[in-house]
């Protein structure tokens, strides 16, 4: 069929028509494949979300002791 539109008659209807449902179609798998690379590149750029395993790794972090209200006032001072 794709021949049959590429040799047929530019005022064909028939032709007409299917050159148009073709390009209509490609115009559609042009944008899917833009959205499914933009989803994969967000994906990438994610951070990753921690797995079970990765609970350990919390655990062998070392207990700090912030003084969040001296932290701000310090921030505004300086400001």
């Amino acid at each position: 069929m794709l021949e049959q539109a590429a040799d047929g008659e530019p005022d064909d209807p028939f032709t007409t028509a299917l050159r148009g449902r073709y390009n209509e179609l490609e115009r559609e798998r042009t944008q899917l494949v833009a959205e499914f690379d933009a989803r994969r590149e967000a994906e990438a750029a994610a951070p990753k979300r921690p797995k079970a395993e990765d609970i350990g790794l919390l655990d062998a972090l070392p207990r700090l002791n912030v003084d969040f209200e001296g932290s701000r006032a310090s921030a505004r001072s300086t400001l």
